[in-house]
């Protein structure tokens, strides 16, 4: 079974945050043993969630974690 993981945070105009995700990304799909790992955005910019979902499935994601992260 493939797993995946999509973090889902609340959406930000700033740089860095894309960035930060991205190395949450990586290390949670290191420690968590997933298969992949992506984020997407609740509101503001793109990918929102319904896109971050289809790439998991695109990437053959057989279970999804959505985990929300609103810091």
């Amino acid at each position: 079974m493939k797993k995946a993981l999509l973090m889902i945070d609340r959406g930000s105009r700033e740089a860095n945050v894309r960035e930060e995700l991205e190395d949450i990304c990586s290390i949670a799909k290191r420690k968590g043993k997933y298969d992949y790992a992506n984020y997407c955005f609740l509101e503001v910019l793109p990918p929102y969630i319904e896109e971050g979902i289809k790439k998991c499935i695109e990437n053959g994601a057989d279970f999804i974690t959505i985990m929300p992260y609103f810091l």
